[in-house]
């Protein structure tokens, strides 16, 4: 189901076929936000960016959908994540790390720092491609719109304050949800973090 598609679902199953569309648009982003959190480390979530670097200094822009590291990479093998107090090379406990970076916001600074245009992957956790256009999608929409479709109506009847609704709608949206979450998607494959390309 597409943004449109799920636009005329919200407003033929609410009964509201008034509503704008700036209204169903908060209603969207609102349910999204919450699904960024429900579903943050659900493995249709996993990506994997190849980001080569842009300088010399070591410091890695990261991609804007992140929400959480797994592993960052390259050809040498793993960087492990260390506080800023382990920049001199150990941890905490002054176990040498050979590898390693610091998250510095929207960036991670490398050490030892990789040569300029070298390539450095990074697996991680992503927000779900927002429905903005008419046509958008993503793989919650295509797969499981019913979730999409009864967070929408869960929120309508916050909005309007139909507190009978409001019981019904926040019971199935979140029946929906927890049959999603609890899918077996680990189950017979292998246990390494699956990932999709950008």
């Amino acid at each position: 189901m597409n943004k449109a598609e799920l636009v005329k679902a919200v407003r033929l199953y609410a009964n509201r076929p008034n509503l704008e569309d700036e209204e169903v648009d908060l209603l969207i982003q609102t349910v999204e936000g919450e699904l960024n959190k429900e579903l943050r480390e659900h493995p249709r979530n996993v990506k994997r960016a190849s980001i080569p670097m842009p300088g010399p200094d070591g410091i890695l822009p990261l991609p804007d959908d992140l929400v959480g590291l797994i592993r960052v990479f390259d050809n040498a093998g793993v960087y492990e994540q260390y506080p800023i107090i382990a920049a001199t090379g150990t941890d905490d406990c002054g176990v040498s790390i050979d590898r390693g970076y610091i998250s510095r916001g929207t960036v991670i600074e490398l050490f030892p720092h990789p040569e300029a245009g070298a390539t450095v992957y990074a697996d991680y956790h992503a927000y779900l491609n927002p429905l903005v256009g008419g046509t958008d999608i993503n793989w919650l929409s295509v797969y499981h719109s019913d979730v999409y479709l009864y967070g929408c109506l869960r929120e309508i009847a916050v909005y309007v304050k139909d507190d009978e609704r409001l019981k019904a709608w926040r019971g199935e949206f979140n029946r929906r949800l927890d049959a999603l979450k609890q899918q077996g998607w680990n189950q017979n494959i292998a246990a390494s973090p699956m990932v999709r390309t950008q």
